[in-house]
């Protein structure tokens, strides 16, 4: 299907916002600026994608004024390319202080130990590989290293879970 005229202007107004969003000088967001911006570029890709990109979410209203490293979240639902229907569900589940961010892409697998083979650079790092050590790096600079991101495979759909703690933006700068 050719992309006409209203594809054109919805992809160019949800750029648009994406791109100021991501050039806002803090380092952090609340989750809600991160699902702002998460929301731009899904939609970007849902029009570049046609009917092939299935995108679902669900985030609690309470997790929503939390602390997250701005684009966090964002590069974990990076496409490069898709050639079947692809499915991605964001999810978020708060216990006791503690904040799990799920990402689950039925497009994608991942390899035993991912973190682990690039940080020893047993694999290469390149594009993703280098944001995916960048972002787990940011958030053990901002909460600590007990928290991080984690990569598994479970029923034909790669996850990532991000955990850090529930820590309210109070910053209003």
């Amino acid at each position: 299907k050719a992309i006409g005229e209203p594809e054109i202007s919805q992809i160019a107004d949800s750029l648009g916002h994406f791109l100021r969003m991501t050039l806002n000088k803090k380092e952090r967001f609340t989750l809600k600026q991160e699902l702002d911006i998460i929301h731009y570029y899904m939609t970007i890709q849902q029009l570049r994608f046609d009917n092939r990109l299935n995108f679902t979410e669900s985030i609690p209203d309470a997790c929503l004024d939390a602390q997250v490293p701005k684009l966090s979240i964002q590069p974990l639902l990076a496409l490069e390319q898709i050639t079947d229907e692809c499915i991605i569900n964001l999810t978020c589940v708060y216990s006791q202080g503690l904040m799990q961010i799920y990402v689950k892409n039925s497009g994608s697998e991942f390899p035993d130990d991912l973190l682990e083979n690039l940080r020893t650079h047993k694999i290469r790092e390149q594009g993703l590989g280098i944001a995916l050590l960048n972002i787990e790096e940011r958030i053990q600079l901002m909460f600590g290293q007990q928290y991080g991101l984690h990569f598994y495979n479970e029923n034909d759909f790669a996850v990532v879970k991000m955990e850090i703690p529930y820590v309210k933006d109070d910053y209003r700068g």
